[in-house]
């Protein structure tokens, strides 16, 4: 019971960064232009994402290079490692090493 209730209680404070190499199911959903989605995958650009309480979808960033868009995950994390634990930062680091 407790375990449900740190999670209810904290629900809000989670912080979702992720990225896409692929541009090709922005371009489908509308998202962005048929033309940004072909300079986007050719510069090799990869928007920074995020989601906010209500669920939706936020761009924050484009940045160039799958390396360059996990550094910038981990330091986003790491701007908010007092509030939510080390556990998250130590989660984008493995992840952003798997890519």
């Amino acid at each position: 019971m407790k375990i449900r209730e740190f999670a209810e209680n904290n629900k809000l404070r989670l912080n979702h960064w992720f990225f896409s190499t692929d541009l090709t199911y922005y371009v489908r959903g509308g998202r962005i232009s048929k033309a940004d989605g072909i300079v986007g995958n050719i510069l090799n650009i990869c928007p920074l994402m995020t989601v906010n309480n209500e669920g939706r979808l936020i761009f924050k960033d484009k940045i160039r290079r799958e390396e360059k868009v996990c550094n910038r995950i981990v330091e986003n994390n790491g701007k908010s490692l007092r509030m939510m634990g080390i556990s998250i930062l130590i989660n984008a680091i493995f992840l952003c090493r798997l890519v």
